[in-house]
């Protein structure tokens, strides 16, 4: 008998919604034994094997925060490289 994908998932605010899929791309990377799906509501897990749910609660938090700090600060970071280089 075959065994069922145990499944998680996980809400995120609509805030960090934008950042979701980046941070899929770069936990599928990651951890790829495990499949990772944006939704409306947030970010679905599924694997074969069990899943850590505090593992991914942190490293998904973690993920998200990286994004959205990686996307926001992008302006300033160019701003700087242009003044420190030309």
């Amino acid at each position: 008998m075959a065994k069922l994908p145990e499944t998680a998932t996980f809400t995120i605010s609509p805030t960090l919604m934008p950042f979701a899929q980046d941070t899929v791309d770069r936990l599928a990377y990651l951890f790829p034994g495990i499949t990772f799906r944006v939704t409306q509501a947030g970010i679905d897990c599924s694997s074969n094997t069990e899943l850590d749910r505090a593992m991914l609660t942190q490293e998904i938090w973690y993920g998200l925060a990286r994004q959205k700090i990686r996307t926001e600060g992008q302006q300033d970071r160019k701003a700087l490289y242009a003044a420190l280089f030309q």
